[in-house]
C-alpha cells in the first residue's frame, strides 16, 4: 500500500491553512477529506498563528524556519499571503527557489505573485526541475459553475456575460472575479476597462468591461463586501446560463476546496497541469483591472497574454 505523501504549509496567515488541515487530517463537518496525503509541519512569520493550528492537531509538529518544513516534507502548501505581513506574497519566488532546489512540488496560494514576470519565473523555475505546479482560486473547482462551463456551445454565439464576486478587485482577492469569468468565458479578451467607485454599503465597488475577440461584451462587479456572492450569467443566441454561491452555503464552499486539494494531489502524482489548475489568464485579468483602474483608462490584454506566453484567438 502506497504511504501518504507529507504535506507541509508556509504561512498560516489566511483562514486556508485551517481549511487544507481539516481536509487532509481529518473531514469537514460536511464530511469532505481528501485522501492520499497528510500535513505534518507547518511554518509561519508569527509562530503563535502555526502554534494555534497544532493545538487543534496535535499531530502536526511546528517549526523554527521555512527550510525545516521544506526538508522534512514531500510536497510543500505554499499559503504565505500579504494579509498582516507586507512580505508575504513578494516571498512566493524566493522560497520557490528554495522548494525546487528540494526537488519538492508546491501549491501556491493566490495570487501566485504580484506581477506576471515573477509568476512566469516561478513558472519557470519549477518546470526546469520537472516539479508539479498549481496555483488558483477555489473558484475553479465551484461546482455551481461547471454547468456554465461546459455547456457554453450549446447557446453560441455568446452576446454578453455578467459576473459577480463579493471580494472587489485587489490583487489579492480579484483573483476570485477574474478566475470565474475566464474559466468559464475563456481569456480571448481585446480590452479591458475598469473604476472604482465609492460608496456608504462598501469600501470600494469595482466596475468593470471586458470586450472578447468574439465580439462577447462581459461586465463584471467587485464590491467589496462583508455578504459574499458569487455569480455568473452568460446569454448566447440560443439561450442562458447561469451559477451562483453563496458564502453562506458552507457545503459548497467546503466541497470546493476538497475537488482543489484533489486535483492537486493528481497532478502531484502526475497529472498534467491546464490553465484551470496553473491560472496564469486569471492572474493577468486581475493585474489589467488594476492597471486599467489605476491609469484611468481602458488597456489592451494583447500584451499581458503575450506575457503569460498566450496569443488572443481571433474570432
Amino acid at each position: 500500500m502506497k504511504s501518504a505523501l507529507k504535506l507541509g504549509i508556509i504561512g498560516c496567515q489566511t483562514s486556508h491553512s485551517g481549511v487544507y488541515l481539516e481536509l487532509f487530517n481529518s473531514r469537514t463537518p460536511t464530511g469532505d477529506h481528501v485522501d492520499g496525503a497528510r500535513i505534518t509541519h507547518a511554518w509561519d512569520y508569527e509562530k503563535a498563528r502555526a502554534e494555534a493550528q497544532q493545538a487543534k492537531y496535535p499531530g502536526l509538529t511546528v517549526c523554527q524556519e521555512a527550510e525545516q518544513v521544506i526538508g522534512n516534507c514531500d510536497v510543500i502548501l505554499l499559503l504565505t499571503d500579504d494579509k498582516g505581513d507586507i512580505k508575504g506574497v513578494d516571498d512566493h519566488l524566493p522560497l520557490i527557489r528554495q522548494i525546487a532546489a528540494a526537488g519538492k512540488p508546491a501549491f501556491v496560494d493566490k495570487p501566485l505573485a504580484n506581477t506576471l514576470g515573477e509568476a512566469m519565473e516561478i513558472k519557470g523555475i519549477m518546470a526546469a526541475a520537472r516539479l508539479p505546479l498549481m496555483s488558483c482560486s477555489s473558484f475553479n473547482w465551484a461546482e455551481c459553475f461547471d454547468p456554465v462551463r461546459d455547456r457554453l456551445d450549446e447557446i453560441r454565439p455568446l452576446r454578453c456575460a455578467w459576473s459577480l464576486v463579493g471580494n472587489g478587485c485587489t490583487v489579492r482577492y480579484g483573483i476570485h472575479l477574474a478566475s470565474v469569468t475566464t474559466t468559464c468565458l475563456g481569456s480571448d479578451i481585446i480590452r479591458v476597462s475598469g473604476r472604482q467607485k465609492l460608496g456608504p454599503e462598501y469600501n470600494t465597488l469595482w466596475l468593470v468591461e471586458l470586450e472578447y475577440a468574439d465580439g462577447t461584451i462581459a461586465q463584471l462587479q467587485g464590491p467589496q463586501a462583508t455578504a459574499y456572492v458569487y455569480r455568473i450569467d452568460v446569454w448566447g443566441e440560443k439561450g442562458h446560463l447561469e451559477g451562483a454561491l453563496y458564502a453562506t452555503d458552507k457545503a459548497a464552499m467546503s466541497r470546493q476546496y476538497q475537488r482543489q486539494m484533489a486535483r492537486f494531489i493528481e497532478i502531484v502524482n502526475g497529472a498534467p497541469n491546464t490553465d484551470r489548475d496553473l491560472d496564469l489568464p486569471s492572474l493577468a485579468l486581475t493585474l489589467a483591472i488594476n492597471d486599467s483602474v489605476n491609469q484611468g483608462k481602458a488597456v489592451e490584454f494583447a500584451a499581458y497574454k503575450k506575457t503569460i506566453g498566450q496569443q488572443i484567438k481571433e474570432k
